[in-house]
C-alpha cells in the first residue's frame, strides 16, 4: 500500500496541486475564478479538476500562475 502512495501520478505533481490549492485558498480563488484566469492567460481547456487544468500546462504557464497567486497573497498580506 505504501507504493502505491509513492507512484507519480498521471496529472501533474501533487506537490504543485496542494501549493497552488493552498495559494487559492489564501486569495479565496473559487474554481470559476481560477479558471476564468487561466483560460484568459493560456488558451486552454480548463475543464476538470484543478490537477488536470495544471496537466495540460507548461512549466511556464504554472510558473505565471504561481507567482500571480503568490503576489496576490502578498498584496493582501496573508
Amino acid at each position: 500500500a505504501q507504493q502505491e502512495a509513492q507512484k507519480t501520478p498521471t496529472v501533474s505533481p501533487t506537490g504543485i496541486v496542494a501549493e497552488i490549492q493552498t495559494l487559492l485558498d489564501a486569495v479565496n480563488w473559487k474554481p470559476a475564478t481560477w479558471r476564468s484566469w487561466i483560460k484568459a492567460q493560456n488558451k486552454i481547456d480548463v475543464t476538470g479538476e484543478l490537477g488536470e487544468v495544471l496537466a495540460r500546462m507548461n512549466p511556464n504557464q504554472i510558473n505565471m500562475f504561481t507567482n500571480h497567486l503568490k503576489a496576490m497573497k502578498e498584496s493582501a498580506g496573508k
